[in-house]
């Protein structure tokens, strides 16, 4: 009886879990938190004209329409030494942010310009995409400015996945302000198997300039609705809780049986 008992608590087991399982979710963005650079301290300087470059591993930055800044912050050192080496008219210290808090993901983040006149594109092509399936895009933002600038100033991210584009809410910054940092959370559907995931730096006015901030960016998928269990499976899970039931009831007469 103890072995039937056994058998038909297993089963009913794996009836249930067969249905219940769930993978953890994978990111598919490498990289996501920026923390592999090829920069040290003080110096993280990643672009410098309207070619692509890369200073952060499995990123690109491009400026479409010409110079821009766009830098990688070390923790802590936003308001303190910020992106030392990057001058052009923004002399002394023209990196270091008012009042910029590190980002909630923790580690580096990112800075974009975000002056519509020579804007930057941050970019990583994503692999392993199922078509027609949805992805959940997430990520922490804020809103900056330059401590060699004054006044108010907007900040937001224009979001590309592929051909489909999405945008945060706009930021509202005062001036020598911080907006704080915000998560943003979008989703988006593959039509390839290979897309471009873009961020593009968006701000007013121009000529200040709004500064963006980005970091823990994150692409996963949407999880399946929890599947039905087939017949075969429902029958089997019927058939261990009967098993226990038969098991408890014969441990029952056998106990009335011994006392008599």
């Amino acid at each position: 009886m103890k072995t039937f008992k056994s058998t038909a608590c297993a089963a009913a087991f794996l009836a249930f879990g067969a249905t219940a399982t769930n993978a953890a979710p994978i990111n598919l963005v490498q990289n996501g938190g920026f923390e592999t650079t090829s920069v040290t301290h003080s110096s993280p300087l990643a672009l410098t004209g309207a070619l692509t470059q890369s200073v952060v591993a499995d990123w690109q930055v491009w400026a479409p329409g010409g110079y821009n800044y766009s830098l990688v912050y070390f923790p802590g050192e936003a308001t303190t030494t910020g992106a030392l080496g990057i001058s052009n008219g923004l002399n002394p210290n023209p990196a270091v942010l008012w009042a910029a808090a590190d980002s909630p993901d923790g580690g580096n983040f990112i800075a974009i310009d975000g002056d519509s006149t020579v804007t930057n594109v941050l970019s990583q092509t994503i692999h392993g995409l199922t078509v027609g399936q949805q992805y959940d895009l997430s990520f922490d933002y804020a809103g900056a400015q330059f401590n060699v600038r004054d006044g108010a100033t907007t900040e937001g991210w224009l979001v590309g996945f592929g051909a489909a584009q999405q945008t945060t809410t706009v930021l509202s910054n005062a001036n020598h302000g911080f907006t704080g940092w915000f998560k943003s959370e979008m989703q988006f559907t593959a039509t390839s198997t290979d897309q471009l995931l873009s961020f593009m730096a968006k701000g007013t006015p121009d000529g200040f300039p709004p500064v963006s901030l980005i970091d823990g960016v994150s692409l996963t998928e949407v999880p399946k609705v929890a599947e039905v269990p087939e017949p075969a499976s429902i029958a089997l899970m019927a058939l261990g809780l009967i098993g226990l039931g038969v098991s408890r009831r014969s441990q029952r007469t056998s106990k009335a049986a011994s006392a008599v």
